[in-house]
């Protein structure tokens, strides 16, 4: 798990594994906008969650301080 702490204008890289994993987003405050697999483009603000499943690409970007909490762990079964 990581906690991301971002400004505004960043784009920062997550440093966790996607493809093959389960990953969740949590936001504590703040706006993210999340961009799954180059094509489906998803925002996210203070309380919002997201739960996604094996994605090739996670790009995030933000347009005020965000904290954000991130977790991936390998799909089962």
């Amino acid at each position: 798990a990581i906690a991301l702490r971002s400004s505004p204008g960043d784009e920062p890289e997550l440093q966790l594994p996607t493809k093959d994993h389960d990953v969740l987003c949590y936001v504590v405050f703040g706006e993210l906008r999340v961009t799954l697999d180059e094509r489906r483009t998803i925002l996210l603000s203070d309380g919002d969650a997201l739960d996604v499943r094996s994605a090739s690409s996670i790009h995030v970007s933000t347009q005020q301080p965000t904290l954000s909490i991130w977790t991936s762990c390998p799909v089962l079964g």
